[in-house]
C-alpha cells in the first residue's frame, strides 16, 4: 500500500469507493467533478457502489460455510434479505440455516429456512431451465432484440448520422463552386469538411472493430453448454446462480419466486412487483409446480414461481 501497510479486504473496499476513477478532486472541504481526468465511467462505478452495499449488507455468519445464495435471497413476508446462520442440535450436529435479517430484530415471523433444502430447489429449477428448448430459444431471441436495440443507439449509429450530414455539405459546398461561388471562405470550409471526413471514416472504422457482434446460434451454443455441468460441483452450482439468478424470494412452504437477470425498466426487483406476479395480475411470468409442466410460457420478464 502506499502507506506501507498490508493490503487487505478493507484495502480493495476504498479502492472501490474512491471517486477519483471517475475523476472527482477531493482536497479537505474542496470537491471538483471532472476535476481529474476519469478512467470508469460513472454508471459502472454506481453499479460497483451498489453492489458493495448489498453484500456488505449480508454477511455469513459461518465464514467456513459457504451459502450459495447469499445476496440473492429475500424474505417473501417482509421483503429483507436473508443471510447465512448455523446451529447445533443436541447430537451435536451443525445445521446451516438462512434465517430473515427482519427476523434477526424481531420485525418479522418467517421460519429459519435448512440452507441445503433452498439451494437445492433454486439449482434444480435453473438446470431445469437450461435444459428447456422452451426457455433457451426464448433468451436467444432476447439477446438479438437488445443487441439491435443497442446497435440502434450506439456511437456507430451517430458517426454514421454525421457522416451522412458531412457528405450533404460537402456537395453543396461543391455546388456552389462549380455555381462559380469562390472565395477564401469557401474553400476554407471546403477544407475543414473534408478533414471532418476523414476522423469520421476513421472514427465508424475504430467503431466497427471494437463492436462485437454475436449470432443467434452462439448464444444458443453458449447456453446448451451449461446443460453439460455436474450439479454436485460448487463451481458449476455457482456459475449457475451468478449467471442467470437476480434474486429469489422465499416464502412458506418453500414456495419460491425466482427473478432471472434481465434488463429495462422493471429491473428492480421489489417485494411489490414479486407479489403482484404472485397474484396473477398479469404483469406475467413462469410458473413451475413439482407436477407441474417443466415450462408454461406466459409473458417472459425473468419471473419464475417454484
Amino acid at each position: 500500500m502506499s502507506r506501507g501497510g498490508l493490503f487487505n479486504k478493507n484495502s480493495l473496499r476504498r479502492i472501490l469507493q474512491n471517486e477519483k476513477y471517475v475523476g472527482v478532486y477531493e482536497f479537505k472541504d474542496i470537491r471538483v467533478e471532472n476535476g481529474i481526468p476519469a478512467i470508469v465511467d460513472r454508471e459502472l462505478f454506481d453499479r460497483c457502489q451498489d453492489m458493495v452495499k448489498k453484500y456488505h449488507r449480508a454477511p455469513a455468519a459461518d465464514r467456513a460455510t459457504s451459502f450459495l445464495l447469499t445476496a440473492k435471497l429475500f424474505c417473501g413476508h417482509c421483503g429483507e434479505p436473508m443471510t447465512g446462520d448455523g446451529g447445533t442440535g443436541r447430537s451435536g450436529r451443525v445445521y446451516n440455516y438462512y434465517t430473515c435479517n427482519g427476523r434477526r430484530v424481531h420485525k418479522c415471523q418467517k421460519e429459519r429456512a435448512r440452507k441445503e433444502r433452498i439451494e437445492k430447489l433454486v439449482v434444480d429449477e435453473l438446470v431445469a431451465l437450461i435444459h428447456s428448448d422452451d426457455f433457451v430459444n426464448e433468451v436467444a431471441d432476447r439477446c438479438m432484440e437488445f443487441q439491435k436495440r443497442e446497435k440502434d443507439q450506439s456511437a456507430l449509429r451517430a458517426l454514421e448520422a454525421r457522416q451522412k450530414e458531412n457528405e450533404k455539405a460537402i456537395q453543396n459546398m461543391l455546388a456552389a463552386i462549380e455555381a462559380g461561388i469562390i472565395t477564401p471562405s469557401t474553400k476554407s470550409r471546403l477544407m475543414e469538411l473534408e478533414t471532418e471526413r476523414g476522423q469520421i471514416e476513421k472514427g465508424i472504422a475504430q467503431q466497427l472493430i471494437a463492436e462485437l457482434t454475436l449470432e443467434r446460434d452462439q448464444v444458443v451454443y453458449f447456453l446448451e453448454q451449461f446443460r453439460d455441468g455436474d450439479v454436485t460441483d460448487e463451481r458449476y452450482r455457482a456459475f449457475l446462480v451468478d449467471t442467470f439468478l437476480n434474486s429469489v424470494y422465499l416464502y412458506d412452504d418453500d414456495k419460491l419466486v425466482l427473478m432471472l437477470n434481465y434488463t429495462g425498466e422493471r429491473s428492480k426487483v421489489t417485494l411489490d412487483l414479486v407479489e403482484k406476479v404472485v397474484e396473477g395480475d398479469g404483469l406475467g411470468g413462469s410458473c413451475f409446480t413439482p407436477s407441474g409442466p417443466l415450462y408454461v410460457k406466459l409473458h417472459f420478464m425473468g419471473l419464475f414461481c417454484v
